[in-house]
């Protein structure tokens, strides 16, 4: 049983857990609203004033929309990492065993990488903020990608070096550059923050 006075914020917190108050439970929240409150003290009763702040919201858009960005994303991808291959075979001359530096090579694996993160990033959409989480992960993934590229140039493998593993990590940028910016304007539906002032205020009381 409460005996704080119930004329204070104070009281009405430690009288009236989260869901409940004199005048009744209170109105259910989705998760991308929030009450921005405030209290006045009219006289000698307290009443409680409140905005219903509307979050901005993110989900994928509807199926064409999402085939659409992942076709798109793709497509940039490929022409991203074989404009990076043509400029590198132009200036550095790769040996022809070296096969990272292939027409094929970069092709396949860059569609494989670009599929696998376009899923990964359907995955993440239902996160509180799908874009931040995913351009976060994708950070950590392209850095970790880089390893091999170092190995490649430390070991000389089918005779390589640093200027063919620089290119490679070129490569591996471009895609991720690709993947973190154009990948989510074209696949997330942003909603605009939108404010719903009440009529009156919201007594407690």
């Amino acid at each position: 049983m409460c005996n704080a006075p119930e004329t204070s914020p104070a009281a009405f917190s430690r009288c009236y857990p989260a869901g409940d108050g004199p005048a009744g439970p209170t109105f259910p929240m989705s998760p991308l609203r929030r009450l921005h409150t405030g209290w006045e003290h009219p006289g000698s009763r307290w009443r409680l004033k409140g905005t219903l702040v509307e979050e901005p919201a993110h989900d994928l858009g509807s199926p064409p929309v999402r085939w659409r960005a992942a076709a798109l994303t793709i497509a940039a991808a490929v022409v991203a990492v074989l404009a990076v291959r043509e400029v590198a075979v132009r200036f550095l001359h790769p040996d022809p065993a070296f096969t990272p530096l292939s027409l094929g090579s970069p092709i396949i694996a860059t569609i494989v990488c670009t599929v696998m993160a376009i899923y990964i990033f359907a995955g993440m959409a239902s996160y509180p903020n799908p874009v931040r989480t995913w351009r976060r992960t994708s950070a950590v993934a392209v850095i970790l990608s880089l390893a091999p590229c170092v190995l490649l140039a430390i070991s000389h493998i089918m005779g390589g070096g640093w200027p063919e593993a620089i290119a490679l990590m070129t490569m591996h940028v471009a895609v991720w550059a690709i993947c973190a910016t154009l990948l989510p304007w074209l696949a997330i539906a942003r909603h605009p923050r939108k404010t719903e002032p009440p009529g009156h205020p919201l007594s407690i009381l």
